[in-house]
């Protein structure tokens, strides 16, 4: 893999890392719940809550529909996170 393709995947992972957490932390914030509430429901740690809400991490799918079930709004956030994903790649194609 070439050196620009390799800056444009983790470009990509790295926007779609901070797509992830903004669209976790709205939906958090909407229901009033803490970082600590949705955690719990999620069934991980606070502090790798907080990694994903801030960018810094990305789940896996298991562990985001664990997060989207936790919020009660599976299926409108994937499609969201997957279009950014989709939008993502076509721009680095």
């Amino acid at each position: 893999m070439s050196g620009s393709k390799r800056l444009d995947k983790t470009h990509r992972h790295q926007k779609l890392a901070q797509i992830m957490g903004e669209t976790i932390r709205r939906e958090r914030h909407l229901l009033h719940w803490s970082q600590e509430k949705l955690a719990h429901e999620a069934e991980m740690t606070t502090e790798s809550l907080g990694r994903v809400e801030r960018g810094e991490a990305v789940v896996t799918y298991p562990k985001l529909l664990d997060i989207l079930y936790a919020l009660d709004l599976p299926e409108a956030a994937c499609v969201a996170i997957f279009r950014q994903d989709a939008d993502l790649r076509r721009a680095a194609a």
